[in-house]
């Protein structure tokens, strides 16, 4: 499912054996990422090494919970993101894709 943890002023949340994000998962994920933007922390990176789709609700949930990280100073980031899902989270909306970030900055976390 999904795993979290606090490292270096930054909350890493891991899907784990997740294939797809859909309604299904929406609603914990949500819960772990408003959670998160509770805690004292500079960036919220979601890790979805091993995810290759995510429905319409879960990617409005994605620009949502940016839009709000945004607001209050906290930088959302996602990393592993699959080139298949980083192209259709970029044909709805070029929001999210200013928040793919690069494997290579967070490899001390992801290894």
């Amino acid at each position: 499912m999904f795993s979290v943890v606090f490292y270096n002023k930054a909350v890493f949340i891991t899907a784990y054996n997740v294939r797809r994000i859909n309604f299904h998962y929406y609603s914990k994920l949500r819960k772990l990422i408003i959670k998160a933007l509770k805690q004292p922390c500079d960036k919220i990176v979601l890790n979805l090494l091993g995810v290759r789709m995510i429905d319409r609700t879960a990617l409005e949930m994605f620009i949502l919970m940016h839009n709000m990280a945004s607001n209050i100073g906290i930088e959302l980031v996602l990393i592993n993101v699959d080139d298949d899902l980083k192209e259709y989270i970029c044909q709805f909306t070029k929001e999210l894709e200013v928040c793919i970030g690069s494997e290579a900055e967070y490899a001390e976390y992801t290894q």
